[in-house]
C-alpha cells in the first residue's frame, strides 16, 4: 500500500462504496449520522482513486469507512476527510476483509465470500490466513459454507446455529445431502439425519465396490430371472468393508458360485443373492422353493432395514451419554441408579470405553484395581452423575436390549427401552421423530410377514 495523500477533504458525491465489500449491509447508521453532525468525522476514511466503485478515474471507492460513508450522506455532509492511497485489487479485499473482521461485523457467511473473493484475485489461503490472521482450517471450513443453498443456510442462521453445526454438515459429502441436512440445524432431528445421511454415503461407497467385485466373479443376471439357479448364499453389499466381502466371493467361487442378483437399487439395503446351477426340480418344487426364497429375502431385508435403524438411535444415545456432565440432575441419576435391578450387568470395560479411560483399564489386570486408580476416581469426583448414567448406559444398552422387533420385523414393545428413554429425556436428551415412531410401532419399516 501507498499513501498518496494522508488527510484530505473530497467532495462526498466523488466517493462510491466499494462493490466487493465482504459486508453487504451497513446496517442503521442513524445513530452514527447523529453524531457525525454534531461532532464531525474523527478517523478519515480510506480510498482508492478510481477504483471498481468508482465510475470515472476522477472518482473514489472507499476500502474502509463504509459506514462512515453512509452516514455522512445521511447527515448531510458536503465533504468528508480521506487519506488517499494506492492498492491493488488483492490488497483492497484484503484490506476490507480484515478491516470488518476486526470489528465482528461480517456474518461467517460474508467471512466466506471475502476469502472466496481473494481467492478469486489470485491470492492462496497460505496467503489470506497470514493477512487475516485466520488459520487454514478455518479458512477452509468458512469457503465450504458457500456450497451451501443461501435460502436454507439463512432460516440455519435464524435457527441460532453454531459454526460446529456447520462443520458436522461437512461429515457429508453430496452437497444435495449436506443440504438436506442443512434443513434440520437447530432441531432435535439435525444429528439423527447427519448421522443417516453419512451412512447412507458409506453404504452407497461399499456398495459400489462390492458390485464392481462381484461383476468381476459372477455374473449378473436379472432379479425376476433368479427361479432359473439354485441360490446357494446371501449378502449384503453395504454394510461391511470390501475387504471383508472379497472374502466372502472368494469363498462362494470355491463352491460353484457363478451368478448374483441384487435386491434393491436403494444400496444402504439392497442385498446380493449368490446362484450356482440350478439342480433338476419338478415345476411345483420350483415354485415352493422360489416362493420361500422371496418370502425369506423380504424377511431379512425387513430386519437389516430395523435393524441399521435401531443401531443408529443407540449411537445417538450413547453419544449423548458420553458428553454428559451436569449435575442439575443428579438426583434423578441417582435414584435411577440405586433402584435399577440389573447393576451386575454393568459392563466396565464399556465404562472405562466411554469415560474415555481405555488405557488405565487395560493396564490394570483386575477391577478393583482399576475403580481404584487415580484417573477413575477423578471422574466420580468431579462428575458422579456421568460415571452412574455410563454404568446404567451399558446396562441398558446391552446386546438385544434395545431391539424393537421379532424375527419376522413385526414390532414388539420393550418396555426397559421406553423406561432408559424417559430417564434420558428427563436429563435434557432430545428424541428425533424417528426414534419416536420406532419407540411406538408407528414407524414404517415395520411390517414382517409370519410363515403360515
Amino acid at each position: 500500500m501507498k499513501v498518496v495523500s494522508r488527510n484530505v477533504d473530497l467532495p462526498i458525491s466523488k466517493i462510491y462504496p466499494h462493490p466487493d465489500n465482504p459486508r453487504k449491509d451497513v446496517g442503521d447508521v442513524s445513530e452514527l449520522a447523529e453524531s457525525i453532525k454534531a461532532n464531525g468525522i474523527f478517523q478519515n476514511l480510506t480510498v482508492v482513486g478510481g477504483g471498481k466503485g468508482a465510475p470515472t478515474a476522477d472518482d473514489y471507492t472507499v476500502i474502509i469507512g463504509h459506514r462512515r460513508l453512509s452516514a455522512a450522506k445521511q447527515a448531510g455532509l458536503k465533504q468528508v476527510p480521506c487519506m488517499v492511497v494506492e492498492m491493488d485489487e488483492r490488497e483492497q479485499a484484503a484490506t476490507m476483509l480484515l478491516e470488518n473482521m476486526q470489528r465482528s461485523d461480517l456474518t461467517i457467511y460474508e467471512q466466506a465470500q471475502g476469502f472466496q473473493m481473494m481467492l478469486d484475485l489470485g491470492e492462496t489461503q497460505d496467503g489470506i490466513a497470514e493477512k487475516t490472521g485466520f488459520s487454514k482450517s478455518t479458512i477452509r471450513h468458512r469457503l465450504k459454507l458457500l456450497e451451501l443453498d443461501q435460502d436454507e443456510l439463512r432460516k440455519a442462521q435464524e435457527r441460532q446455529a453454531t459454526f460446529s453445526d456447520y462443520i458436522e454438515l461437512e461429515r457429508i459429502k453430496d452437497p444435495k445431502s449436506r443440504n438436506e441436512a442443512l434443513k434440520q440445524v437447530g432441531t432435535s432431528n439435525f444429528k439423527w439425519t447427519v448421522d443417516r445421511l453419512v451412512r447412507a454415503e458409506n453404504a452407497e461407497a461399499n456398495a459400489k465396490a462390492t458390485i464392481a467385485l462381484l461383476d468381476s466373479k459372477f455374473k449378473h443376471i436379472a432379479y425376476d430371472k433368479r427361479f432359473s439357479y439354485r441360490q446357494i448364499s446371501s449378502m449384503s453389499i453395504s454394510s461391511k468393508s470390501i475387504e471383508e466381502n472379497r472374502k466372502t466371493v472368494e469363498e462362494l467361487v470355491d463352491k460353484n458360485a457363478k451368478y448374483y442378483t441384487l435386491s434393491s437399487d436403494v444400496y444402504e439395503f439392497a442385498w446380493a443373492y449368490i446362484y450356482a446351477d440350478a439342480k433338476m426340480l419338478t415345476e411345483e418344487e420350483k415354485a415352493a422353493e422360489a416362493a420361500h426364497k422371496e418370502k425369506e429375502n423380504r424377511r431379512v431385508e425387513c430386519v437389516n432395514k430395523i435393524s441399521k435403524l435401531e443401531e443408529q438411535a443407540a449411537e445417538l444415545r450413547k453419544a449423548f451419554v458420553k458428553k454428559y456432565a451436569n449435575r442439575e440432575h443428579i438426583e434423578v441419576i441417582t435414584r435411577a441408579f440405586l433402584t435399577e435391578s440389573n447393576l451386575d450387568d454393568i459392563c466396565y470395560s464399556d465404562v472405562a470405553d466411554m469415560l474415555y479411560l481405555n488405557e488405565q483399564y487395560e493396564k490394570f489386570k483386575d477391577l478393583q484395581s482399576f475403580l481404584n486408580c487415580k484417573e477413575y476416581r477423578e471422574c466420580v469426583k468431579k462428575h458422579p452423575e456421568s460415571v452412574m448414567l455410563t454404568m446404567l448406559c451399558t446396562i441398558y444398552e446391552g446386546a438385544y436390549r434395545t431391539t424393537l422387533h421379532d424375527y419376522y420385523g413385526s414390532y414388539c414393545r420393550n418396555t426397559r427401552l421406553e423406561n432408559w428413554y424417559a430417564l434420558l429425556t428427563r436429563i435434557g436428551y432430545k428424541m428425533s421423530s424417528d426414534e419416536r415412531k420406532l419407540l411406538s410401532g408407528t414407524h414404517e419399516c415395520f411390517g414382517g410377514e409370519r410363515n403360515e
